[in-house]
């Protein structure tokens, strides 16, 4: 009976692991597209102030 149990248990620590690296995948994941938003927004907003700056100097 107590073997049952520890087998078990074991078991449950081993999906627990798994499942541990797949949040930690999803999150890195998560990291990157939010990190690749973040760059490409602060793109456009250089691009936005660029044009801003040429059309004020063409004035």
């Amino acid at each position: 009976h107590d073997e049952v149990e520890k087998k078990i248990v074991e078991e449950e620590g081993v999906s627990e692991i798994n499942n541990g690296s797949d949040v930690d995948k999803k999150a890195d994941e998560f990291i990157a597209k939010f990190r690749e938003q973040i760059r490409l927004q602060r793109i456009e907003s250089i691009k936005r102030s660029t044009n801003k700056i040429s059309a004020n100097s063409s004035r």
